[in-house]
């Protein structure tokens, strides 16, 4: 996986990620919507006429010594920008980060275009658009707001997502990666707060990686237990120290 970043031109109005907050208040706290909107989004996208129920499993996986260099490489790119973005990072090992993974099956997946970002689709709405989906009726959740709680559980502000799609009969995982910093400067270069883990296609188009054995190896590294079932996986690399089995 590459680290995808973009500068921010000098035409372009400053938007920062402002909307965290909301995940976080006197009424509901970081631990209830962590669970209450990845629950959502993956009742929305059960298998259609299937009739078997969607599952979902929350574990915690602790980075084995023999991927202390996997991890160490996997985010050496990705620190200046954190440290420009001032986040605090005086004791985090980044050869060893804590995970927490969410994980839903029978499901649809992540599904629609990856390779077309005006594709309207649950991909699209997940991975490069926010504040805005295209979800409708009674679905409880919309992916437009709430996949940021994914990032705010993360002292990185990074999380990972592998999707198999049902209506891919070669059941291909797609994975991709994410921080959502805010607008920084590292090597005075101006950069945009949104940062890939991926692949750089067309148009510099963020792209999710399919190789075999990069998906394998993430899919060891971060304690994945998704093999050939659609759905969706989502990895949180050093998961805040109040979110923990008691507390979820």
């Amino acid at each position: 996986m590459e680290l995808l970043v973009r500068e921010k031109h000098e035409d372009e109005v400053e938007q920062e990620v402002t909307q965290r907050d909301q995940f976080n208040t006197d009424e509901v706290t970081l631990v209830a919507t962590i669970v209450r909107e990845p629950h959502q989004n993956s009742l929305d996208a059960g298998q259609p006429g299937s009739g078997q129920p969607v599952r979902t499993k929350f574990s915690f996986h602790e980075a084995k010594d023999s991927d202390a260099q996997y991890f160490s490489e996997l985010f050496s790119s990705l620190r200046p920008h954190l440290a420009a973005s001032d986040l605090d990072l005086d004791d985090l090992d980044f050869r060893r980060p804590r995970i927490l993974v969410i994980e839903d099956f029978g499901t649809t997946g992540l599904s629609g275009k990856f390779d077309n970002s005006t594709d309207m689709s649950p991909f699209n709405d997940f991975w490069r658009r926010i504040g805005t989906s295209h979800k409708g009726g009674a679905s409880g959740g919309r992916w437009g707001l709430g996949k940021l709680v994914f990032s705010s559980a993360s002292r990185i502000r990074t999380f990972f997502g592998l999707t198999i799609r049902q209506e891919d009969s070669a059941r291909t995982p797609l994975l991709m990666g994410q921080s959502v910093l805010k607008t920084h400067v590292v090597d005075g270069i101006k950069y945009a707060p949104h940062i890939f883990f991926g692949q750089s296609g067309s148009k510099k188009l963020q792209l999710p990686d399919t190789d075999h054995l990069t998906v394998e190896r993430f899919r060891s590294a971060f304690g994945i237990s998704r093999t050939d079932e659609p759905g969706l996986s989502i990895a949180i690399p050093f998961a805040l120290g109040d979110i923990t089995p008691q507390s979820l």
